[in-house]
């Protein structure tokens, strides 16, 4: 015999609907709680000069290599360093401890190579949109100036703000929209998993009692007592499906 999983979850949709709903209002408040952040967005271009022994496509992929690395870079705290002590017109409030400040940068800042570009692009994340337009443009300043002390190609490497610095107009941190969907969906997929393992669960259990009971009588008498308990299967799965809630198990006779 086979479980009907989609008609499982047809009969139990209104539970289903009420988990996921919970699941939606416990994830805005936590959406809610969250500070709101601007991002600040800046891009740069490596080029990596063409030589002798250094071909245009071999210089592609070295700027590509070398954006890639200055991403990695930026989330240091040498890094760090010396943004802050590039600008003082920033103002923000650092923690003391030095794991919670390096903490608080990687997660303020965020860097992508774009593949076969040799672009960078560098988002800012604060709640004051002006400190993070400033913090923005200081990282591509920093990396424009000093990116010699990183890259290692010396002069024959030439990092370029392409794109200033520019702020969103709205909060992009926490991303609210995407986190409501992602629990709609989250909530369903459990929810439905919950439904059919159970059901799972329950079928085994009556499929062992009814090999245990038929195991030992002779074949003739076997087969007829596998048909009966097929049956009693069949039905006490339609009952579970009409009003799973009843009973403390689904099969439990009333």
């Amino acid at each position: 015999m086979n479980i009907n999983y989609l008609k499982i979850l047809k009969q139990n949709w209104q539970a289903m609907i009420l988990f996921t709903a919970a699941l939606v209002i416990l994830v805005t408040i936590i959406s809610l709680l969250q500070p709101f952040e601007y991002r600040a967005k800046v891009n740069l271009l490596i080029i990596q000069k063409q030589t002798q022994t250094l071909d245009a496509y071999a210089a592609a992929r070295a700027a590509e290599r070398m954006a890639a690395n200055l991403a990695t870079v930026i989330k240091t705290d040498s890094f760090f360093k010396k943004v802050i002590g590039a600008n003082g017109a920033i103002d923000i409030s650092w923690p003391v401890k030095e794991s919670q400040r390096r903490e608080m940068w990687q997660e303020m800042i965020t860097a992508k190579a774009l593949p076969e570009s040799g672009m960078l692009t560098v988002n800012v994340f604060y709640r004051d949109a002006d400190q993070a337009k400033i913090v923005a443009q200081t990282v591509a300043n920093v990396l424009s100036a000093q990116g010699a002390d990183y890259h290692g190609g010396g002069d024959s490497v030439l990092i370029k703000i392409v794109d200033p610095a520019i702020v969103s107009n709205y909060p992009v941190r926490p991303n609210i929209i995407l986190n409501l969907a992602g629990a709609v969906i989250l909530g369903l997929v459990l929810a439905g998993a919950f439904f059919a393992y159970q059901t799972q669960k329950r079928f085994d259990i009556l499929k062992i009692k009814q090999d245990e009971e038929t195991e030992e009588l002779p074949g003739h008498n076997k087969r007829i007592a596998t048909r009966e308990m097929e049956r009693e299967v069949s039905g006490r799965i339609k009952t579970m499906l009409e009003d799973p809630f009843v009973n403390k198990y689904y099969f439990e006779q009333k």
